[in-house]
């Protein structure tokens, strides 16, 4: 258990208090075949590459000595590919699905090649393609997620 600094949630704003929180360590997947040809994937449910499975691997064997009690990752198969990986160094950690991590929405931009100002086209409050989710949304909801990690999991002081 890691003893840090945070801001309370039942104290007045800008109180600091010392308390015992979740480790909460954030992790990408590994690389697809659409990663690799620079095509937008956003939601659609690609697997990993051979490539993005060897990333997996190492990353599992980086984190082997960590303490993991629990695992949480997007649905899509590439997390959840890289989920696995990563629990064969820690049986007992259970991998927990939670839609609001899953990747931004690109609408109808997605399976379509990356190309000119696109890649810096994120506008905070407008999706970045028709149909598409906006990084604000985007950060809400994973807000919302690691909230929802963290306060239920704080008293239990785990790592996930």
């Amino acid at each position: 258990t890691s003893l840090l600094l945070s801001f309370c949630h039942n104290t007045h704003k800008g109180v600091i208090c010392l308390r015992y929180m979740t480790r909460i360590m954030i992790i990408r997947h590994g690389e697809t075949e659409w990663n690799r040809k620079g095509i937008a994937q956003g939601r659609s449910d690609i697997p990993l590459n051979k490539k993005g499975l060897e990333q997996a691997q190492l990353l599992a064997e980086r984190l082997k000595e960590e303490h993991i009690d629990v695992i949480y990752s997007s649905p899509l198969s590439r997390a959840l590919q890289t989920a696995k990986i990563v629990q064969k160094f820690h049986p007992n950690a259970k991998i927990i699905e939670d839609d609001d991590l899953v990747e931004i929405s690109l609408g109808e931009g997605e399976g379509k090649e990356i190309q000119g100002k696109w890649k810096y086209e994120l506008f905070f409050d407008k999706p970045i393609r028709p149909k598409g989710e906006s990084p604000r949304e985007v950060m809400e909801r994973s807000i919302r997620a690691i909230d929802r990690i963290e306060i239920g999991r704080a008293s239990c002081r785990e790592r996930v």
